[in-house]
């Protein structure tokens, strides 16, 4: 079960798992953090309008509605090998009894209408919007990394071109701090600190020169030189 909410900012359609009602979201389209609500006690469902869903492992969910049932299908949330009952029974049937298509597709198949890269979260009939909250578990959005770049700009830094080294630092620690908060991709994280670490170096060594140089400009003004 998930809480569907708008973000406060763009406005954008957000869905989170249930139990982080009353908690905070991030939108993974403008990046603002909005107050995740409270679901609303949903009225019953007539019982010929009510569908129930069996998962291979046994868990069953539901009663939803068939327009819900036909969400689920388009999200690649029901597979050949669930089982669906409609109302109060008389019996569980396969789901490709009612959606014929998922006998072509197959056992945990993604479905027709999953986004591209949508990792199924560890409850198939949670949250289908990528939404990092702050207890979200793993398969939640997070930001991808910008490790790659941040090495570049490090290393630029030193070597060619003393601007980028700022950039490295600044975006390097802003990153690291993204990571260990859980909304970055945590992959890039030693590429991302190397470029931290770069970014530091070349700034200090542009500090440094300075230093020097207005100390050897004040000895030469001492001695009379200009």
């Amino acid at each position: 079960m998930s809480v569907e909410f708008n973000c406060n900012s763009c406005g954008k359609l957000l869905r989170v798992p249930v139990e982080n009602a009353g908690g905070k979201a991030e939108c993974p389209s403008c990046g603002a953090v909005s107050d995740v609500p409270r679901p609303q006690q949903s009225p019953s469902l007539p019982e010929d309008d009510s569908w129930k869903v069996r998962t291979p492992e046994g868990d069953v969910y539901g009663p939803v509605s068939k327009a819900e049932l036909d969400r689920w299908l388009a999200e690649g949330r029901l597979s050949a090998d669930c089982h669906v009952m409609r109302g109060g029974g008389p019996q569980w049937r396969p789901a490709a009894d009612v959606y014929p298509r998922l006998s072509s597709a197959g056992a945990h198949s993604a479905g027709p209408g999953t986004p591209s890269g949508y990792v199924p979260p560890s409850n198939p009939y949670g949250s289908p919007t990528a939404v990092s909250t702050a207890n979200y578990s793993p398969g939640s959005y997070v930001r991808p990394h910008r490790g790659a770049m941040i090495l570049v700009f490090g290393i630029l830094g030193i070597v060619f071109c003393v601007c980028f080294a700022p950039f490295a630092w600044v975006m390097g620690r802003n990153d690291l701090d993204a990571m260990n908060a859980g909304v970055m991709d945590k992959s890039g994280y030693g590429l991302t600190q190397a470029g931290w670490i770069c970014g530091i170096i070349g700034t200090m060594l542009f500090l440094f020169q300075i230093v020097m140089m207005a100390i050897i400009f004040g000895v030469m003004i001492a001695g009379g030189e200009f």
